[in-house]
Order: structure tokens, then sequence, then C-alpha cells
């Protein structure tokens, strides 16, 4: 079977369905895999071979990018390579291609005002959202709670609804602390840090998050440093270079998952303030590298990850709050470490990629 994939992510670290595609390349290898991808991207040079990645030009910037791309070159495409299913996260399907297709859905951003993963196409999205569902052969969403949405406000599509997790990378897990030393020594001058990610998403956010280390540094006056990975290729913030604090913040490049996964594991807290835990997978992996994860306090969240993280509400003083009481609280911050090691327990990633496989072959 040729199967077609148009991720929306920019780093494979952060897509929902690369590491299912990862899996099910070695597993199966009689299945070849094209991958599109919208933003540039390092490619892993551990390729399987049943795998090729093709960049969407032009970059899809805004609605009308996406709506000629999906409507007039992905069925030329689609043809060309002669593919037997196409499988997408961005809630958009081809409706001039006969090609069957899978759409991702990994929150509610059709219900009302309700966010999209990548908001400059929300209001595309949304417009054109119940046409798509009912084109779609089947429907996958990323956990029940999603589910169930999908089927309240659509209950037309009820019974092409199936669930799939995420598969969660293996590169993410504690760290030993002669690892976490060496890792200290590479990526923050040997400091502990907070850690966060730059992308489209995020950008938004960071001057929030430089407002809010700033004030935890003023009132703590502690030596904590600050990792930012990067996806784009701009400064956190206009006139970064002027920070009071620049010399304490380390940006990297984000892409290689080993080098985010060894960011993860020793920092002392990861903070994600994009709408939603599902928008990409780095609370997930925060978690599973044994790493407290500060996430906004909304409904998403709470349904997905429970007592698991720090949720804190809009605001830097709020997120100023939640850094400083992980660091002066140390109980505190071990409640979250064991009740994420608890919720780790009950995850199923070799579950998640049989499942996966079955969706695909129906």
């Amino acid at each position: 079977m040729n199967i077609a994939v148009h991720i929306d992510a920019d780093a494979l670290s952060t897509s929902f369905l690369w590491p299912h595609i990862q899996q099910m390349a070695h597993d199966l290898p009689q299945h070849r895999w094209v991958i599109f991808h919208s933003t540039k991207m390092p490619i892993p040079p551990y390729l399987s071979v049943n795998c090729s990645f093709w960049r969407v030009k032009p970059n899809i910037k805004n609605s009308l990018l996406l709506h000629y791309w999906y409507q007039f070159k992905l069925p030329i495409l689609l043809r060309k390579e002669k593919i037997d299913l196409f499988v997408t996260e961005h809630h958009v399907l081809s409706s001039r291609s006969m090609v069957p297709q899978l759409m991702v859905i990994r929150n509610e951003f059709f219900v009302g005002d309700k966010k999209s993963p990548n908001g400059i196409y929300l209001r595309y999205q949304q417009k054109n959202f119940a046409k798509f569902i009912q084109q779609a052969s089947g429907i996958i969403a990323v956990n029940e709670w999603v589910a169930a949405q999908i089927k309240k406000a659509h209950p037309i599509v009820s019974k092409k609804t199936a669930v799939l997790h995420p598969l969660l990378q293996e590169s993410f897990a504690p760290m030993l602390w002669e690892q976490r030393d060496s890792v200290l020594n590479l990526y923050s001058n040997d400091i502990e840090y907070f850690y966060c990610y730059q992308n489209l998403n995020t950008q938004p956010h960071m001057i929030l998050v430089l407002k809010a280390f700033s004030l935890f540094k003023k009132r703590m006056k502690s030596s904590l440093q600050l990792v930012i990975l990067q996806s784009t290729g701009e400064e956190p913030v206009k006139d970064f270079h002027l920070y009071k604090y620049r010399n304490d913040v380390h940006l990297h490049k984000a892409g290689d998952v080993a080098i985010e996964a060894a960011i993860a594991g020793a920092a002392f807290a990861g903070i994600f303030l994009q709408s939603d835990v599902l928008s990409d997978l780095g609370p997930m992996h925060c978690i599973k590298a044994g790493t407290v994860a500060i996430v906004p306090n909304v409904e998403t969240n709470q349904q997905v990850l429970g007592d698991t993280v720090l949720y804190v509400d809009d605001g830097q003083q709020a997120l100023a709050d939640a850094m400083m009481l992980l660091y002066k609280d140390e109980d505190v911050k071990n409640k979250y470490l064991k009740a994420g090691e608890k919720w780790l327990q009950g995850y199923q990633n070799a579950n998640n990629s049989r499942l996966f496989a079955q969706t695909i072959s129906e």
C-alpha cells in the first residue's frame, strides 16, 4: 500500500503521526510512506527506506494557500505517486481527489470559538469542517474526550470515528545523574534550567515566558537558566539582546529528537503555553522524561493529563508563581513527578501502535 501523510508540525518530535509512521515503516516494510511537511525541518538520518519526505511549496502561510494546495496541487501528487490512502493532521481534506482520506483531529477547535493547533487556518477549518468530516473515510481522534466532542457536534460521523492515542518517543526517559550533569554542561553552563519551545504555535507566548522568567529571577535571586528550543530562525522577542537576563537564556535548535529528549530529561521543569496539550506532544514527552510540565489551565489538558502537571492561568504573574512554587517547595515538585510516573504506567505505546495499524488497514 502507498500511504501519503501531511504532518502539521515544526519538528518531527511534535508531530502526532510521525512516531506512528516510524513504527509502522519498521514493522510493515511492504507499505510505502510519502510524508508531506509544510515547514522546513531536519530529516532524520535513520529514515526507513520505505519513507520519503516532500516539502510543500509554497509554504502554507494562510488559508488561501492551504485551500490551493489541498484542492489543486495535492490531487495531482496523489495520482502521480499512485497513493492508496491519504492521512492528514491539518483538519482539511481534498474535495477533488478520489483517494480515501483519514483526518486526525487533535482538539475540539470545531466547537464554537475553540482554537486550532495552527490558528492561522482557524476560520477556514471551522467553516469547512462539517463538509470535510462527512467526506472523510475515517476520523482519528487523539483521545476519548475529543472523540466525544466530535460525536456530540456531528453524530452522523460517530461510526467512523476511532480513538488513537499519541505514540510517545522512546528517546524521552528519566536521566541518571551522570547523564544529567553532562547535559547541563552542554546546554546551560552547568546550571539547572526551565525549558520551552519556540515555534509557530508558541511564538505569541514568548514575551510572556520571558517576563515570567524575569519575575522569577527577581523574586528568587536564583541562578536557574532558561533553555529555548527553536523551530524558527527568529529571536524570541524583538530586541532580545536588550533583555535583562539575556545571559541566562540559551537558544538551541529544535528538530533533533535525541537532543530534545536530553534537554527534557535534565530540565528542572518544562513550560508549554500553547492552547492545549494536544497541539503537540511536548508536555507528554516532558512527563515521560521524568520532568514536571507547566501547562495552561484548560479543560482539554485536564481531561488528558489529570493531576500529572502544574496548571497555570493566563498571565505572566501566574506563570512566575508556578515557577516559584516548584523552586521553593520540593514536595510539590515530587508530587507531580510521582503522578506522572503513575500516568505513564497506564499509557500503552505498544497498543497505540497496533491500533494505528488496524486503523490504516480498515
